[in-house]
């Protein structure tokens, strides 16, 4: 299995680099929904933007964001699988 930066295993990855960030975060829910709890999930994002909203909606379903690395290309964020439990009242910390 494929590791991160931070030695943790990477299960699955998804390129949502050049797709709007609507098309974006609908691809990593879905990708995120296709894990098993404790499963880590990376995704490369071009926009900025998305390494602050996404991390935010994901969260809100209960995932995790674990890391954000800059590559020559954008963005590539980390994010576990929660057990499905919806976190809604709470924000990620930075």
């Amino acid at each position: 299995m494929p590791k991160a930066e931070d030695n943790f295993p990477v299960t699955a990855r998804i390129d949502t680099r050049g797709l709007s960030a609507a098309w974006s975060i609908l691809c990593a829910e879905r990708a995120v929904e296709e894990l098993e709890p404790g499963q880590v999930l990376e995704v490369s994002i071009s926009d900025p933007q998305l390494a602050i909203d996404l991390p935010r909606i994901l969260h809100q379903r209960g995932n995790a964001l674990m890391a954000t690395r800059h590559s020559g290309q954008g963005l590539r964020l980390y994010v576990r699988r929660g057990d499905g439990e919806p976190t809604a009242n709470t924000t990620p910390k930075p």
